[in-house]
């Protein structure tokens, strides 16, 4: 028994917290406090709502508060207290009381923690309890999910042929059939996702589909009403829904008629989304320190006190509202910050000197919004009484030295099961009807284990307006910011950490890699799930097998060992499009030491494009819909790969390849088999190649014959050559007079051939193809520069007449970007190979293969990327240098000289 002084509490809160017996202290309740606790009242207050009441730091409430985390569940709500059985004497000083008090007051504690523990039994039962979850039947969904890309048949919705009966693959597959069948790839966004959600559930599980009797099922046009639907500014969800019909609507059937739009309901598509950014309410605009729930002064007296004000003046009700709301901006900016040390020095914010103001429609509004607060600015509220509105203020305070830190505490933010003594200190504050409600219920989770989610953030405020934020979350966050203790010795070490930027409506950062297994081989294309994911392996990013972090040399060691980087590059743009900078092939002979590296973009239909600065061109579709841009063959296909000489590799969902070349010709190769089949468009002849069983020697033999057709064209003089594989599966091959080559492939491919032009042997070559397909990026492959970049990325030697930093490989995106793919021959080149992306904001993206991504934001933009930039300085040095180069004289010219 320690020690401290007994003292009688009679605080109460009237409205503040619920009346526990604790917190009221009217007849039996004890406090207990050290001698050191505040003699006044409301400092006693401030520091219970502050601190945790109890904190036995000697003895062995001491000893038992340091092994409750590592006890059992059981253990949480034990309570620990100091009884004193002293007390204070004007006289003798400390002196102990009789037995009789001791017991009657030991009693009256006892009763005041059995009344706490009955409203604590009574708010525990409350809790909405963690689920119970089938983790085998789990793993079975999410390994479907993951291999529904590589599987061997294309399926809108994999969870149909799933052979699971239970509630959760039925509702799976359900949701995949809505999504499937009515919501094309380019529209789908995250409201359309629960909506179809919530409508799968319900059917599957029972009970009423609450998005039954909406507006939005009942006539299908959602909030928006019959007739044309207005495209606002800044109202991505409409934008994004008119740019997929619009792409949609070239999407033909077999009779020639529109295929997607009969299946598209835009207006409902957009109702949901608007509903789903209302409900959103981020940051909060209605409840507790927001807009209130009846309003300060009705109407009738606003506009009493507006008509009286305006006797006085000659400004329009509009102008004094706004002026009123501007000086409570400039209120709510320069007293938010007055606790901190040195504010006093700033300048005080001025608003209403500000000329234009912008004014948006209310589904716009909560867009923006959503959108600012990505990055985590400060909500400064305040109400305007005059106007019944709210004023908003989403502002980043910049740090003392431009460098601060945040500390975000799901334990905070959620309400979930405290620990009994905590719940009975825990302070209560005035509640809305809605929080009222949502605090008789609760996560049954305890504190120890949303602690993990502790987010610690350091920003950085450059001079050009971005935000950096370097976060780091786990379960060494959540213990040294629990212990209070500084957080810097385990900052960006975490297990869980990013670093993201900010920037012009763009967020990019870098993100720890994930491990990729090869999809075809040769590739790097999906998380490998055979072995453990690099993301969050401490081994696998910067620290070696004795523990301590790797040398900048012993990284690069590793890296020219294993090609693999220590973090990827990624950007999310605004339209839904994201760009990975990340590992590609492995080179080791390359001469400046590095190996490749990819660029992978991802459009909202569902193409992935990965740009290989060794000048491959990689493009994968992940497709759900019935619907889609790509064409009918797409189905089919895994992944296609365009190399040198405008050749294409698709490879086949069955294990089959099939190589579709530039003159029209064709090999395919089915699963299982040894070699490819030709099919040859000069002689409609299919061969094999095949050993001979006597001395094996290899030698082509013929397999079959492709009906062939040969036809002039009257007009153009054209040859047109016909391979007749089926009824709707033929090739042409289109001649010009001029030399340059059309080819149509049976399945949409469509290769052009620029008109030969003779090499220093004197041989006739095609310079450039132009690869196309349907909903594909289209590739231009410039086949000199690409077969000199492989001869001295191979470590041959090469022409000095023919290196420099020339232009490999030009993608062109279906949004409008486009990536270059270049390569630097000269010896004096510190690296070799780049790949060069432009947005459409024209944004540019530099990736070079030693790893180093430069982001060009589009306020730096001058008209011409990177590359041509270059150029022109290159030529324009030429070009002064040969003007200031002085003429020789002429002894002839000159009498003196003679």
């Amino acid at each position: 028994v320690e020690k401290s002084a007994l003292t009688r509490e009679y605080l109460h809160r009237k409205g503040d917290r619920p009346k526990t017996a604790f917190a009221t202290q009217l007849t039996t309740s004890v406090s207990l406090r050290p001698e050191t606790a505040p003699a006044h009242p409301e400092a006693k207050l401030a520091e219970r709502d502050q601190e945790k009441y109890y904190t036995p730091t000697t003895g062995l409430g001491s000893e038992v508060k340091k092994a409750i985390p590592s006890k059992g569940k059981a253990w949480q709500d034990l309570l620990v207290e100091s009884v004193s059985c002293t007390t204070k004497d004007e006289e003798n000083g400390v002196v102990a009381i009789t037995s009789a008090d001791f017991i009657s007051q030991f009693n009256s504690f006892l009763g005041a923690v059995a009344v706490d523990k009955a409203m604590f039994n009574s708010f525990v039962g409350s809790m909405v309890p963690i689920p119970e979850v089938d983790l085998s039947s789990t793993k079975k969904f999410m390994k479907i999910a993951a291999d529904a890309p590589t599987a061997s048949k294309y399926l809108p919705g994999a969870w149909a042929f799933n052979q699971e009966k239970s509630q959760q693959a039925k509702t799976m597959a359900e949701y995949s059939r809505i999504m499937s069948q009515g919501v094309p790839e380019p529209v789908v966004t995250t409201g359309v996702m629960l909506f179809a959600m919530v409508s799968a559930v319900t059917k599957v599980v029972g009970g009423e589909d609450p998005n039954k009797e909406t507006p939005m099922k009942r006539n299908h046009q959602g909030t928006l009403g019959p007739g044309i639907v207005p495209v606002s500014f800044g109202d991505d969800c409409l934008t994004k829904v008119a740019e997929g019909e619009m792409s949609l609507a070239a999407v033909r059937d077999k009779e020639g008629g529109v295929k997607s739009i009969s299946n598209l309901d835009s207006k409902l598509i957009v109702g949901i989304d608007r509903a789903y950014f209302e409900k959103m309410e981020f940051p909060r605009t209605y409840g507790r320190g927001a807009l209130p729930l009846k309003p300060a002064k009705s109407e009738e007296v606003r506009g009493t006190e507006r008509s009286e004000l305006l006797t006085f003046t000659d400004f329009s009700p509009n102008d004094i509202d706004r002026v009123t709301q501007m000086v409570g901006f400039e209120r709510v900016l320069n007293g938010a910050y007055d606790d901190v040390k040195g504010s006093n020095n700033l300048e005080d914010w001025v608003v209403t000197n500000r000329k234009y103001y912008e004014q948006y429609r209310p589904e716009v509004l909560s867009q923006v919004l959503a959108k600012a607060m990505m990055s985590e600015p400060d909500s400064l509220r305040r109400y305007h009484t005059e106007t019944d509105s709210l004023l908003l203020a989403l502002h980043h305070p910049t740090a003392k030295g431009r460098v601060g830190q945040k500390i975000w505490k799901a334990e905070d933010k959620i309400r979930h099961k405290l620990p009994f003594n905590e719940w009975r200190v825990s302070p209560r504050l005035n509640m809305t009807p809605r929080t009222q409600e949502a605090a008789r219920s609760g996560v049954d989770l305890e504190s120890i284990y949303l602690r993990r989610l502790t987010t610690h953030t350091v920003q950085l405020f450059p001079a050009d307006h971005s935000t950096v934020c370097l976060r780091s979350m786990g379960k060494p966050i959540g213990d040294a910011v629990e212990a209070g203790s500084k957080a810097d010795g385990v900052v960006g070490k975490s297990d869980v950490s990013w670093l993201s930027v900010y920037h012009e409506g763009h967020v990019f950062g870098l993100r720890h890699p994930e491990k990729l297994r090869p999809l075809v081989n040769g590739d790097r294309a999906l998380p490998d799930e055979s072995s453990k994911a690099r993301r969050g392996s401490k081994a696998g990013v910067d620290v070696g097998h004795h523990g301590k972090p790797l040398s900048e040399e012993e990284k690069l060691a590793r890296y020219r060992k294993t090609g693999e980087f220590s973090s990827w590059y990624v950007c999310d743009f605004e339209g839904g499009v994201r760009v990975v900078a990340s590992e590609g092939a492995l080179a080791p002979r390359k001469p400046d030491n590095w190996h490749t590296i990819t660029l992978r973009h991802t459009f909202p239909s569902g193409l992935i494009v990965s740009n290989c600065s060794d000048g491959t061109v990689r493009m994968d579709v992940v497709n759900g819909g019935h619907v889609s841009v790509f064409g009918d063959k797409v189905s089919e296909e895994l992944c296609r790969v365009v190399r040198s000489r405008g050749t294409v590799i698709r490879h086949l969902r069955d294990g089959s390849t099939h190589i579709l070349y530039a003159d029209g010709s064709s090999s395919f190769k089915e699963s299982g088999e040894e070699g490819f089949t030709e099919t040859n468009i000069a002689t409609g002849l299919k061969r094999k190649k095949e050993a001979d069983p006597f001395d094996g020697k290899v030698t082509w033999k013929e397999v079959g014959r492709v009906p062939r057709t040969v036809e002039i064209d009257p007009e153009t003089k054209a040859e047109i050559t016909t391979l007749t594989f089926a009824e709707d599966s033929k090739t042409r091959q289109i001649k010009n007079v001029d030399g340059s080559v059309l080819v149509v492939h049976s399945e949409g491919t469509i290769v052009r051939s620029a008109p030969k032009i003779p090499d220093e042997d004197g041989v006739l070559f095609h310079p450039k193809y132009l690869v196309e397909a349907k909903g594909f990026a289209a590739v231009e492959l410039d086949i000199e520069v690409d077969q000199q970049a492989a001869k001295f990325a191979n470590g041959e030697e090469v022409a000095i007449s023919k290196g420099g930093d020339c232009v490999r490989t030009v993608t062109a995106f279906p949004d409008g970007s486009y990536a270059l793919t270049t390569f630097d021959s000269r010896i004096t080149s510190p690296v070799n190979g780049r790949v060069i992306a432009v947005r459409p904001d024209r944004t540019e993206l530099i990736a070079s293969d030693d790893g180093v991504v430069t982001h060009r934001c589009r306020s730096l933009w001058t008209g011409n990327d990177s590359y041509e930039c270059e150029l022109i300085r290159r030529r324009g040095a030429k070009d002064d240098g040969k003007s200031k180069k002085k003429k020789k004289k002429n002894i002839r010219d000159d009498p003196d000289s003679q």
